[in-house]
């Protein structure tokens, strides 16, 4: 899908010439007379989104704005367009509808917009409100000026890199609250405009790097930002690093923090890498002229839970050749990942740093891209490093092989777990590098130019690599398997062999190799049918994939008993024989070769065989007999049909399930038992309460309160205390008061609604003061308990705060099946949460349920019976 919105349109005519704009502009270059004098010179722009077109030729009014320093040129221009040259002008608008071209790739119904490199100085306003994801790299904007992405609130990741902005506006974000990645990445600022990202208070990755302020302080405003994962700062001026420059990040937990600087940054003072609290430190500071500063950097870093150190260019024009050790904090660090990228590297620095790794922490050593070479008065003295204790080292694109040996041994080899040497340019190695190798389970030596010749030399005695697992010699310049085999024959543990993109294949030669290999690859090499009496039979995984085989030695396979995966795929076999014979291959890969026929006993013996791909071959006649596949499998639309009605039939039997064991029912009570939980965990508070719940219920239902709802709660493990009218309140106090107080003095308020509840003035008030007190805490603190179903129609309006509980709280309804019960409980119970000694007061007293018998006369039985209306129900008085 494509975007229409384009105003990078193209109308052409005389005197009209489009250019870029969010709206309708008129420009004209050249002298000032030339306007006025309306010559022949006259040289106009005129811009027109595409969405502006319908409107001009509809004639209705469109603003036009005019773009001149010169005040009387535009005025001139003004009049010259009222004297009616525009409608002249108009005329070429009619070409450019249909004339729009797309400028973004919109995909995701308009979620996700990629306008990366199409020179647009502005920020489209017609892209989808629903945007999420917009790339806008690469393109002349210059600034963004304040509520330039306000129709895109959902806006997620915004790349802005590689532009020219140089001024954002306060309020350019001010709508954009969700989003998470902001990079603004190579552009022209002058100051990081904090500011403007202050309302970001969800960003989570911001890279304002590579652009032009002086000096990386972060103001207050990034105090705000507590959700950000990773940032970035810096750019090619910044030239001093100060005590406070990142003092706001003290109480942000980054993931990765970055930093660029200057060619040779000029001061540093000390403290100021100590204010981060990172993981991953990445620097790009060169200090060709202050080597002295890094020991102060390494200072400030120690102790903290710094897991990786990436430096770039650390030294970028010139080699180290001070006595100072300049590496000498960083075993004080905990890291466990040190890279070094790019920059300048002598023997004299690469010794400083493994003298110092190998009394470190670290684990993990990467020196990828250094452009190494040894000091003119290099000393072969110096003593080796023999305790560098590593689980990976990778050497990788560096141009010198003299590296390996820059002290003149190989010993620092000795202790690594995991060696990768990629693109090193070295073209053979010494018998005593393989002595130093016993402890290497992976070596990756790929993309050298190594010889088969020149890795194995029959009069080497230490080439016995007793813990290694895989071998990894691809991209180089091998043409001999039977060498390679030679070379690994005192190799007991190996079980991989990569030998993909080589020249492996020509020549004729047997080989003997270990019983374990289990792996071999050979992609991308020159095979013949005669590679095959030099393969390893005990092989479960070959790959001979692109390498122009022509012919299979079925012999092989029947040696190979426990090959699985086999992969031929484009390759140049003409012809599958009949019986081929392998008892345990799974999976065949034949596709892209140039056999015309499968034969009927092509197959017939791979009784394991589970997959076969067989595609993309000029097939002209295939007969497989043994497979005879029958209606169902040949006809789609019955395979539709069956899967459907297969579907629906398990669909239905599962509902009908559900329906007899009542499981929707017990799912939507262990979800309200689970959102229980999270509620009170998430709102636990400090204050105590004298009573876990106070109820509210009708006299009606009070022998279920009574016999049903008090002993459960009050002698559950541990018990909790609850209020009720008939028990608890104060005799004597008005009961608005005993109402109120002991509302106030309960964590929770359980509500029982039935018919008669509903018929209860006093429920009623008790329902408002409950209604109350959520007012300054949460409506979390009311539980209803239907303990007959009600309806909306049964509530008179005057509870028209009980209709809007039971239309937006969800509330717990008394199971009368008792296979329900059960689950009601722990239902109620998660709400309540546990009962705790943090509740004040006495143990609970027990429940009285005497008669009390009253002997009145007639004027004190009438005033009794005002009394026993507005105590409702705390008594049941008997006359005599």
């Amino acid at each position: 899908m494509t975007s229409r919105s384009c105003d990078r349109n193209v109308i052409t005519g005389p005197a009209l010439i489009p250019t870029l704009g969010p709206e309708a502009a008129v420009d004209y270059k050249g002298p000032s007379e030339s306007v006025k004098k309306q010559t022949v010179h006259t040289y106009i722009q005129l811009s027109v989104p595409c969405r502006l077109v319908p409107a001009l030729t509809a004639g209705r009014k469109v603003k036009v704005k005019a773009q001149h320093s010169e005040r009387e040129d535009v005025e001139d221009l003004v009049m010259f367009l009222q004297n009616g040259r525009l409608l002249v002008l108009l005329l070429f608008l009619f070409g450019a509808i249909g004339l729009c071209v797309s400028i973004c790739e919109i995909t995701l119904g308009g979620k996700h917009v990629n306008c990366k490199g199409e020179k647009l100085d502005y920020i489209p306003q017609d892209l989808s409100e629903e945007l999420e994801y917009l790339d806008f790299s690469y393109n002349i904007i210059t600034h963004l000026v304040s509520g330039s992405l306000s129709r895109y609130p959902y806006l997620h990741t915004l790349n802005l890199s590689f532009n020219n902005i140089s001024r954002i506006e306060n309020g350019s974000f001010e709508v954009n609250f969700l989003l998470r990645n902001l990079s603004l990445f190579n552009n022209s600022l002058m100051e990081i405009p904090a500011s403007s990202l202050e309302s970001l208070t969800g960003l989570q990755i911001l890279d304002v790097s590579n652009n032009f302020y002086k000096f990386p302080t972060l103001s207050e405003e990034f105090t705000t930002l507590v959700n950000l994962q990773e940032l970035s700062i810096g750019g090619p001026l910044v030239s001093c690093i100060l005590r406070d420059d990142f003092r706001v990040l003290r109480n942000i937990r980054l993931q990765k923090f970055s930093l660029k600087t200057k060619s040779s940054l000029e001061n540093y003072e000390p403290g100021a890498f100590s204010e981060l609290n990172t993981e991953i430190l990445w620097l790009d500071i060169a200090l060709d002229g202050n080597s002295s500063l890094l020991p102060y950097m390494l200072m400030d870093l120690a102790q903290k839970n710094l897991t990786t150190l990436r430096f770039r260019n650390l030294f970028e024009f010139s080699y180290y050749e001070g006595a100072l050790d300049i590496f000498s904090f960083l075993p004080a660090i905990g890291l466990r990942d040190l890279v070094f990228y790019r920059g300048k590297f002598n023997e004299n620095l690469l010794r400083q740093v493994l003298q110092n790794v190998q009394i470190s922490n670290i684990k993990n050593l990467q020196l990828l891209s250094i452009d190494f070479a040894r000091s003119l008065n290099a000393n072969k003295s110096d003593g080796g490093i023999n305790n560098l204790t590593l689980q990976n080292l990778i050497i990788q694109d560096v141009t010198n092989p003299d590296i390996l040996r820059f002290d003149w041994t190989f010993t620092w080899f000795s202790q690594v777990i995991h060696l990768s040497i990629i693109n090193v340019n070295f073209n053979f190695v010494p018998c005593d590098a393989w002595g130093e190798m016993t402890n290497v389970v992976t070596l990756n030596i790929s993309g050298n130019r190594l010889l088969a010749s020149y890795l194995f030399n029959s009069l080497c005695t230490l080439n016995i690599l007793p813990n290694i697992h895989t071998f990894n010699i691809s991209n180089n310049q091998i043409h001999s398997l039977k060498t390679i085999s030679r070379l690994t024959a005192n190799w007991p543990m190996l079980t991989k062999v990569d030998m993909a993109n080589n020249f492996i294949g020509s020549l004729n030669e047997s080989c003997v190799w270990q019983n374990n290999i289990k792996t071999l690859i050979l992609t991308n090499n020159l095979l013949t049918v005669d590679v095959f009496q030099c393969l390893p039979i005990t092989l479960e995984y070959l790959d001979m994939s692109n390498s122009q085989l022509d012919r299979l030695n079925m012999k092989y396979f029947l040696q190979a008993t426990n090959l699985t995966e086999l992969i031929l795929r484009n390759n140049k076999i003409k012809f599958i024989p009949t019986g081929w014979q392998s008892p345990n291959l799974q999976v065949l890969s034949l596709e892209g070769n140039s056999f015309g026929v499968i034969d009927q006993g092509s197959f017939e013996n791979l009784n394991q065989l589970r997959s076969l791909t067989a595609g993309n071959n000029p097939y002209h006649y295939t007969r497989i007999e043994f497979f005879s596949p029958g209606k169902l499998e040949c006809d789609v639309r019955l395979v539709v049909a069956a899967s459907v009605s297969v579907t629906a039939f398990i669909v239905i039997i599962f509902m009908l399930l559900c329906y007899r064991f009542d499981v929707p029912w017990y799912l939507k009570a262990t979800w309200q038992v689970i959102q229980s939980k999270y509620r009170s965990k998430k709102d636990q508070e400090t204050r105590e309460y004298a009573y876990h719940a106070f109820i509210s219920y009708s006299y009606s239902d009070a022998d279920w309160v009574r016999g049903v709802l008090l002993p459960r709660l009050e002698n559950s493990n541990p018990p909790y205390r609850v209020c009720i009218h008939e028990r608890d309140f104060l005799p004597g106090r008005w009961i608005i008061d005993n109402i109120i107080e002991n509302i106030e003095n309960s964590r929770k308020i359980i509500f029982v609604l039935s018919h008669n509840f509903v018929n209860s003035e006093w429920c009623n008030y008790e329902l408002y003061f409950a209604h109350q007190r959520a007012i300054g805490h949460a409506f979390e603190d009311v539980i209803l308990v239907v303990k007959e179903k009600v309806s909306m129609e049964d509530l008179p309006k005057r509870f028209c705060r009980l209709r809007k509980m039971l239309s937006t709280k969800t509330y717990l309804e008394w199971p009368l099946e008792e296979n329900r019960q059960p689950f009601f409980w722990v239902q109620l119970k998660s709400i309540l949460g546990k009962g705790s000694q943090s509740i004040s007061g006495q143990e609970n007293i027990s429940l009285v349920t005497e008669t009390v018998t009253v002997v009145v006369d007639g004027s004190s039985e009438e005033s009794l019976t005002m009394t026993q209306n507005v105590i409702s129900t705390c008594l049941v008085v008997e006359y005599t």
